[in-house]
Parts: structure tokens; sequence; C-alpha cells
């Protein structure tokens, strides 16, 4: 074959071919043949590394919100869901928004990812101070309210004893002002510091080591604010709870270290 006219074939074909499929691709009339299996595995794994690179850069700048958006980017492709540092810096900056319904489950799994022993002893660590400070409340809907929220509903956390901590009450005040605004589904788990509270007027008692349950009426955000569901016939309803010796609400003051807007309520350290 003729070299010039080969190359002068893959000319023309490269500059009016594309002119021509474009059309009939967009009309849905020709369709380009599949790729073969893992062909697309290095333009994902480039955009993974690309992604997690990112948004641990957030995460030292503390630029929480953009970290957090990145890295769950990066943690929902198949490389990502894989990754350690990925699943321990979205821990890290959840635990700094008070997000803990995402830190637990963001430390559990960096823990289970963790390969070197530099990595275990630092998830372990993670793991371990959110679990001294922190225990989670399974939230369940009521089966006396029939109302069911597609768009979530609301629930108004109250603490049921003075908590004399002042850091520990400006945590609980944060994660509480953060569900009043925000309607969740249930079942729901969230996190609070140790304590008795009230969710929708039920009662639970958070404990560490244990998960508290409580059944709920939530609130349906689209109604006023004297018309809670949960309020029924003037009494309000009972909840399921964990048996156990409630733990004293006051923490060593020694240790009440953290600033609002951190989870951590012991002495703050450094990825």
């Amino acid at each position: 074959m003729n070299p010039m006219r080969s190359n002068n074939a893959r000319s023309w074909s490269s500059r009016f071919f594309p002119k021509l499929l474009l059309p009939l691709l967009l009309a849905g009339l020709v369709e380009l043949p599949a790729l073969p299996a893992g062909a697309d595995d290095a333009p994902a794994q480039a955009n993974f590394k690309a992604l997690s690179k990112q948004g641990i850069h957030y995460y030292k700048k503390k630029l929480w919100v953009p970290a957090i958006s990145t890295l769950e980017q990066a943690a929902a492709t198949t490389e990502g869901g894989k990754d350690y540092k990925t699943h321990y810096y979205l821990a890290k900056a959840t635990e700094e928004t008070l997000q803990l319904e995402k830190a637990f489950p963001y430390a559990r799994k960096a823990v289970e990812l963790a390969k070197t022993e530099e990595d275990q002893d630092e998830a372990k660590k993670l793991m371990d101070t959110l679990e001294k400070y922190y225990a989670g409340v399974l939230f369940e809907q009521n089966p006396d309210q029939p109302e069911k929220f597609e768009k979530g509903g609301i629930i108004i956390l109250k603490s049921t004893k003075p908590i004399i901590n002042q850091q520990k009450k400006k945590v609980f005040d944060k994660i509480a002002e953060y569900f009043k605004a925000k309607p969740v589904q249930l079942p729901i788990t969230i996190y609070l510091p140790f304590g008795e509270y009230e969710a929708n007027g039920a009662p639970f008692t958070i404990e560490q080591g244990k998960e508290a349950k409580a059944k709920v009426f939530l609130y349906n955000p689209n109604q006023s604010s004297t018309s809670m569901w949960w309020i029924v016939g003037g009494g309000v309803a009972a909840a399921g709870l964990t048996a156990g010796i409630l733990l004293p609400i006051l923490l060593s003051e020694d240790i009440q270290t953290a600033k609002v807007g951190k989870i951590q309520l012991g002495p703050a350290s450094e990825p």
C-alpha cells in the first residue's frame, strides 16, 4: 500500500468522520462499540486519586465542607471504596463538623481498611476517641404515627438534665441545631455526648459503649412549630431505653479543651 495514500486517508477520516458521526450519535441512530472490560480503569483510577488528594488538601486547609464533598466523591469510586486514607480523612472532616452519624461509620471503615501498623494505630486512635465521648441512639418512627414523610421529618433534641460542662453543652447544642434544621429519614442512628435526653418528647439515655433506642413521632417540617406530630392527645410518646447505669454527665475539667465545632471533647490531635 502506498504510504502517502494511507496517510491521506487517515487525515481525511480524522477531519471529517467526527463531523459526520456526531449528529448521528446525538440522534441515537448509531452506537459506539462497547469498550472492553477494564478499558476505563486508568481514567477512573486517576480521577479517584485526584479527588482524594484534593479532598485531603481541603481538610488540611480546614475547609471542611469542600473536603467532605470531594472525599465522598472519591469514596464513591471503586478504588475509593477500598482506600484507607479517603475514609480516614472523611471521618476526621465529618468529626470537625459534628456530623457524627457519618464520622462513626467512616471511622469504622477506616479501621477495616487499615493495612500498615501505622495506619492501624492511627485509625484505632480515632475510633477510641469517638467512643470515649459519644455513643449512638437508634431512632425509629413510632408505629402509632401513620404519617410517612418522603422528604424526611424533623427531630428536636433536648437535654432532660442540665449539662454542667460548657464545652459539652456547646457540642450538644450544635448537634441539636443541626438536626432541628435537617429533615431525616427513619430509622437513623445519631451520636451524642453521654447524658439524658429526649427527642420529640421521647426520652433516652446515652451511655458509653451502648446504643440507646427510641421510637419517635417525627415533626412535619411543612407544618407550623405548634403542630408537632409527636404530641398525641396531650401526652408524649414513650421510648424504648437501653438498660444500664448512667455515667456522670460531667467529664473531668482537665480534658475539656475542645473548641466548638469539633466533636472531640479531649485534647485535639493533628492528623
